[in-house]
C-alpha cells in the first residue's frame, strides 16, 4: 500500500547563511568520504546484507521526498526490492517534511499509519 501525503502548498523556510554554508561543506566532505573505494565497498556490503537479510514480517516505510539526508528514490528503490523478494511492504511518503520530522508535521497521519500497520 502506497500513501502520498502533501497536497497542501507551503513555502519552505530558507536556511540561514551559516546553515547553507555548513550544508555545502558537509555535502562535499561526505561526497568525498563516501566515494573512497574502501568506504563505498563497505557501504555496498552493508546495504546488500540489509536487503537480503530482512525478516519475513511486514514492513512499513515512512519517508519524505523532501528529506535531504536519505533520498526518497533510495527508499523507494529499497521498497521495490523488498516487494520483489516477496515481502509485504507499506509505504507513506510525506512529500514535504524534512528528515525525521514527519510526526511533528502531521501527528494524526503518522499515528494512523503506525496504528494501521500494527493491526
Amino acid at each position: 500500500m502506497e500513501i502520498l501525503v502533501g497536497r497542501k502548498t507551503f513555502m519552505e523556510p530558507k536556511p540561514a547563511i551559516a546553515e547553507s554554508a555548513l550544508l555545502a561543506v558537509l555535502e562535499k566532505f561526505f561526497d568525498m568520504i563516501l566515494n573512497l573505494p574502501v568506504v563505498n565497498r563497505r557501504l555496498s556490503d552493508v546495504l546488500n546484507l540489509l536487503s537480503s537479510g530482512q525478516p519475513s514480517c511486514p514492513q512499513l516505510y515512512i519517508y519524505s521526498s523532501a528529506d535531504r539526508v536519505i533520498p526518497a528514490g533510495s527508499v523507494e528503490s529499497f521498497i521495490e526490492k523488498q516487494r520483489r523478494a516477496g515481502h509485504e511492504v507499506r509505504a507513506c511518503n510525506f512529500v514535504f517534511t524534512p528528515h525525521v520530522d514527519h510526526f511533528r508535521n502531521d501527528p494524526k497521519l503518522y499515528t494512523t499509519q503506525l496504528s494501521q500497520f500494527f493491526r
